[in-house]
Order: structure tokens, then C-alpha cells, then sequence
């Protein structure tokens, strides 16, 4: 079960070429996958994907504080968000949610999360990633030189 509020990321398209897009709300994807005979028993490889939409049912419980509001609309992985060069970027636009964390569990490099859309349900769909260093492919560090209005601590430059 997948909810869609938005634009895609171009991530969905690169990571799921073979799928249609969901439509906005509530669909069911179905992701198939098949064994593959030159690899040993129960490996499997990706085969497409089916999108089922329109009329959807279903009994949702969701606590009260707010704890789990992400989880509910979307699959909360860092890779989705959209990462911005923060030494070339404005300062986010005030009324906008943020805070100060790691840019993954296993970069341990502080970022800014930004969501520019506190009001929307969604909350990993609307949040993008400010960071110093490129953690894609490492072609452009400004830990040396954050902008005036960075608020997280900064890490030592190797």
C-alpha cells in the first residue's frame, strides 16, 4: 500500500523502471520478483511491478503523539530525499520544519532536514536533506565553509 501526495521522486522512475507511476492517494503496488536459475536456490531478481487503484478500504490506527506519521504514507529511507548543496542553497523559508542530523546511519555527517510542508501528512515525500559534502560521489565539500545561516555543528575536515 503506497499513498502519494505529489511529485515523484525521479528516484522511484531509476529505481523501478518497469512500473507505472501510482496515481495520486491511496494505490497497491505489487512488486514481483523471480528466482533466477544461474544464481543458487532463492535468489531472486526484480520482474516489474503491478499498480491497483481507486476505491481502498482498510482499518488504520495511528498514535496520537505523531510518532509514527511517516510511516504511515510512505517508505522512510534517506536515498528518497531530495539532497541540497547548502553553500549554494537559500535558507529555508521560514514556517518550514527542520532539524539537525546525521545524513544516514552510516554517514556520519550533519545534515539539515527540511520540510517545507509541515502541514502535509506525508512527512519523508516533503522533507529534503541539506548537506556540506556531496554523499552521493564526493564532488563538492564545503564543511570548511557553511553558509552564515547553517545551524548544525559542522564535522572536521579529513
Amino acid at each position: 500500500m503506497v499513498y502519494r501526495e505529489g511529485a515523484l521522486h525521479p528516484f522511484y522512475n531509476a529505481m523501478f523502471p518497469q512500473c507505472p507511476e501510482p496515481p495520486q492517494g491511496y494505490s497497491l503496488v505489487s512488486y514481483r520478483y523471480k528466482e533466477d536459475p544461474a544464481l543458487p536456490p532463492g535468489q531472486t531478481y526484480f520482474d516489474g511491478c503491478d499498480v491497483d487503484s481507486g476505491r481502498v478500504k482498510m482499518d488504520l490506527f495511528i498514535e496520537l503523539d505523531g510518532r509514527f506519521r511517516g510511516y504511515v504514507c510512505e517508505h522512510n529511507t534517506s536515498a528518497l530525499r531530495t539532497q541540497v548543496r547548502a553553500a549554494t542553497a537559500t535558507p529555508p523559508p521560514s514556517g518550514s520544519e527542520t532539524y539537525c542530523r546525521n545524513s544516514s546511519f552510516n554517514i556520519q555527517e550533519p545534515a539539515l532536514y527540511v520540510n517545507r510542508h509541515p502541514e502535509r501528512y506525508c512527512v519523508s515525500a516533503n522533507t529534503e536533506v541539506y548537506t556540506l559534502r556531496d554523499d552521493w560521489d564526493g564532488t563538492w565539500d564545503d564543511r570548511a565553509t557553511p553558509p552564515a545561516w547553517w545551524p548544525c555543528a559542522t564535522s572536521t575536515v579529513p
